[in-house]
């Protein structure tokens, strides 16, 4: 007697690499404030969130809770308005790339209300191959969306100092898409 287990078949989004020192001409940069980011958890209000659009400082970084309480661990960024995203960029805290996740458990989601969450790349990191300057991830084509969020399964991810985001086109009021 045998037994088969049907077993749905999930589709992974595509596999993005960091890759190391990218830097971003030609693109343009999606201005952020402190009040558009979300974070699931942060250490202390002194490590939060806010520290991730900061410009001209080099102080300051998001770190996570310690110890982990969750799985899961996100960045909400709310861009008030639909827009695609070609490039995501992430500095690593000065002196602790160790800090980063590990692999591909991270995953860049997108969503039209906040509340559901699609997966739209999967964000592979190599930290012995980095150091402490940009890592960029060049992002698939998509259709423009106001929510986006890095959501990081590695339990042993803790921090980034620094998060840019990148139009892919021109953004598009909500609404009139």
């Amino acid at each position: 007697l045998q037994f088969y287990v049907r077993v749905p078949i999930v589709d992974l989004p595509p596999l993005v690499n960091g890759l190391a020192a990218l830097e971003a001409e030609g693109r343009s940069r999606i201005k952020l404030t402190p009040e558009q980011l979300t974070a699931s958890s942060v250490n202390s209000p002194y490590e939060d969130e806010r520290w991730l659009v900061r410009t001209g400082m080099t102080e300051g970084y998001w770190h996570v809770r310690t110890p982990r309480g969750e799985d899961l661990v996100w960045l909400r960024v709310d861009l008030k308005l639909a827009q695609t995203v070609g490039l995501l960029r992430i500095l690593p805290r000065r002196g602790q790339v160790s800090q980063l996740w590990r692999d591909d458990a991270a995953t860049l989601e997108w969503s039209d209300d906040g509340e559901i969450w699609v997966p739209f790349a999967r964000l592979a990191l190599d930290r012995a191959m980095l150091e402490d300057d940009w890592v960029g991830f060049v992002l698939p084509d998509s259709d423009p969306h106001r929510y986006y969020r890095l959501a990081v399964t590695d339990p042993q991810f803790f921090a980034i100092a620094r998060l840019e985001l990148y139009e892919g086109s021109d953004p598009i009021p909500q609404g009139e898409s």
